[in-house]
């Protein structure tokens, strides 16, 4: 019985000695399976994917936590040094508002994201949206219409 007990013991004490950073990306590699777990550079916990094969990421890709991706039938695509804040949510699904009743029927639009993007706290992009390489998408903004205007054209306007 002694035997066990130290057994138990040592196990512990070896969990708790890998550094829990190296552990968090091990469950998160885990929970984002079908991108390359060499293309996301850091995921935070609680991070939702539906239908997650429609999903591709690009390489050294942070998404924060609680951020929700919802891929019904049209693609999200994240383009590689993208920087997603937490509690972001990328939706490929709506409705048709012409059609009445408007739940009987729903769309999907696909979402491209392009490279260097920075998308802020509590961001909502729906279905459709092209955002630009190198844009910047304010803390709670809502996404509709595309964002085809990158950071470097406003430089070179001098703005």
């Amino acid at each position: 019985m002694e035997k066990k007990r130290i057994k138990y013991r040592t196990a512990i004490k070896y969990f708790l000695s890998i550094p829990f950073r190296l552990l968090r990306r091990l469950v998160n590699w885990s929970l984002s399976e079908p991108a390359d777990p060499g293309s996301v550079q850091y995921m935070y916990p609680h991070v939702k994917f539906t239908n997650p094969q429609n999903i591709s990421v690009g390489k050294r890709v942070f998404i924060g936590e609680e951020c929700l991706f919802i891929a019904t039938k049209a693609n999200i695509t994240i383009g590689s040094d993208t920087m997603i804040a937490q509690r972001v949510t990328i939706t490929t699904a709506t409705h048709d508002p012409a059609q009445n009743p408007m739940w009987k029927k729903s769309i999907s639009r696909p979402v491209l994201i392009g490279e260097h993007v920075w998308i802020g706290v509590g961001v909502i992009i729906l279905p459709g949206v092209k955002i630009g390489d190198h844009s910047i998408i304010g803390a709670g903004a809502v996404v509709s219409p595309d964002v085809v205007l990158p950071a470097e054209l406003l430089s070179q306007a001098g703005l």
